[in-house]
Parts: structure tokens; C-alpha cells; sequence
């Protein structure tokens, strides 16, 4: 059956959005009608009239987020935001209130929620009734924003992928702890400490590390669910906890290379069938963690 095509336009060309502007080209469903950048002459206004797109991928900078959102969204336009999304719970609020009144889609760009190494964490989890603890960082050396400390460019990754395997988590703050190098005026390293339904849960993220790393982590009393999300690969361990410390370890290779692909198709899917309600519960779940976060700092 033939895809239905969705015009659409691309505001941003940096680092992340020409690697998205890749994957729209490759998608059946979109056709690409023009892209601003930061040395096209006309305003953002002129464009978003000339283009006429009926979606539009933000790639820019966090600080224009909320004005680029809110623009486009009044104009009943469908649109796929960069994360974060603004770092504000009130501005969040607002961006997904003018969404349903003028029926249109907000999307933010999380993209391990839609990882073959998650659905099969998740998958795995459905018949464990307990777990001790959960682990999860993400490691890697820049990059560093004007706009954006390691929290933002990284750390909202691991809570979107927090509510993506605990829908609707309960959650307490008990620790947060910053780190700063001479590098950038924002932390470059953060630990994060929660109480998730009851569970502690650890989130470590740096953007000095000399090595990239992501991984997820997680005890139960009979095993460990240890995943590695780096390079193409992930690895899942699950260890029996037996007499004399015997273990039986099955390992299962799952493919990571084609995470950004899938999260532009449930972009597309979420314009099709005009239903969003997983990736907007997911997005204004991280925004209110970031504003939490931000309020046990002071």
C-alpha cells in the first residue's frame, strides 16, 4: 500500500540535524521541502509561509525551542522537536495545551525510547515482580552547549527511558550532585539519585569521559539484566543467582544502528493516525523531572 507523503521542512542544520535530515530523506512517508539554517537570509516567519510544510523538524538550539514550538504549533502545524524540549514544566504545559486545542502533534525526539535494547528490558521485566536496583548511564567526552549542561544533553535520554520501561512511575528525589570542569560554565557531570516506585535508581552522566558509554543495569533477586547500548550491538546478561556462585549467562546481540530511523517512522506514524499519547506522556514526564531536578538544586 502507498504511503500518504507529509510535506515538511526542517528549521536547524547543525550537527543533529543534518544526521536527521538523513533520515527523513531515506523515509518513503516525507518529503523534505526546504531547510532554514542560521545564515538564511529570511526570517523564521517568511520561511514557515514560503515552505507551507504540514510538519516541521526542529533541529535548533533549546533556547529557541519554545518560540519555534509555539509558532508553528498556533498555525496548526505537526511538529518534531530536538530534546529537551524546553527544560520548563509550565512552558511544557503550555506547548502541549495549544497541541490539542489546534489539533496538532508535538513530538520530542527521544530516541532510545524506541531501542530493540528497551522493548527487550521491558519485555524481560513483565513477569518480574521484584527488582532491587537500577543503574543507568550515559558516557562520552562533549559536546558541550552554551544553552545545555550534561543533564540536558544527556541525562534526559535516561529519564525518557525510565518512563519508557516504568509508565506512570512514582518518583522521589534523593540526590543530586554536580560537576564542573574549566571546559564549559554548565556541569559536565552529574549523579542523580531517585526513588522510583520504591526502587533506588542511579544515573550517572558525563560528557568527560575519554570513552562513549551507555548502559542500563538491572538487579533482581535471582538475576542481573546488564545491557550495553554502545556501537551497534547490545548485549543482555541474565545471571542466576545459584549455590557457590554459579552462573548461567545467555547473551542476546540486538541491533542499535537504526534507533533515529525508527523514532522519525513513529513521527510519521504518530501524523497518520493523528495519536501521540506514548511519546507525550514520555516528554512531559522528563520535562517535569528536569524542573524537579532543577528545584532540589536551589
Amino acid at each position: 500500500m502507498k504511503k500518504s507523503i507529509v510535506n515538511c521542512a526542517m528549521i536547524g542544520h547543525g550537527y543533529w540535524g543534518r544526521l536527521v535530515e538523513k533520515y527523513i530523506l531515506k523515509h518513503p512517508g516525507f518529503n523534505l521541502i526546504d531547510i532554514y539554517t542560521s545564515s538564511s537570509l529570511a526570517s523564521v516567519d517568511d520561511f514557515v509561509s514560503s515552505t507551507n510544510a504540514n510538519a516541521y523538524f526542529i533541529c535548533s538550539p533549546k533556547s529557541t525551542h519554545y518560540d519555534y514550538c509555539k509558532f508553528l504549533l498556533l498555525r496548526g502545524k505537526d511538529v518534531f522537536c530536538e530534546k529537551p524540549l524546553v527544560s520548563d514544566i509550565d512552558m511544557t504545559s503550555e506547548l502541549y495545551r495549544i497541541s490539542e486545542c489546534k489539533e496538532s502533534i508535538l513530538f520530542v525526539d527521544y530516541v532510545y525510547t524506541y531501542s530493540e535494547t528497551v522493548e527487550k528490558i521491558k519485555e524481560s521485566l513483565s513477569n518480574q515482580s521484584k527488582i532491587l536496583s537500577i543503574e543507568m548511564g550515559m558516557e562520552q567526552f562533549g559536546r558541550f552547549y552554551s544553552d545545555s549542561d550534561v543533564m540536558e544533553t544527556l541525562g534526559v535520554h535516561l529519564l525518557a527511558i525510565l518512563e519508557a520501561l516504568f509508565p506512570f512511575f512514582n518518583y522521589s528525589i534523593k540526590g543530586v550532585y554536580d560537576f564542573s570542569t574549566k571546559i564549559s560554565d554548565n556541569p559536565t557531570e552529574k549523579v542523580i539519585v531517585l526513588d522510583v516506585n520504591d526502587i533506588p535508581v542511579f544515573l550517572r552522566m558525563t560528557l568527560n569521559s575519554e570513552m562513549k558509554k551507555r548502559y542500563i543495569r538491572i538487579l533482581t533477586p535471582d538475576k542481573l539484566l546488564s545491557a550495553n547500548m554502545v556501537n551497534s550491538y547490545s548485549t543482555c546478561y541474565f545471571v542466576e543467582n545459584e549455590t557457590g556462585y554459579n552462573t548461567n549467562t545467555q547473551t542476546l546481540n540486538l541491533l542499535e544502528d537504526n534507533n533515529l530511523f525508527k523514532v522519525t517512522d513513529e513521527f510519521y506514524k504518530a501524523i497518520i493516525s493523528r495519536n501521540n499519547v506514548t511519546n507525550k506522556r514520555i516528554g512531559y514526564k522528563v520535562e517535569k523531572l528536569l524542573s524537579d531536578i532543577k528545584l532540589y538544586n536551589r
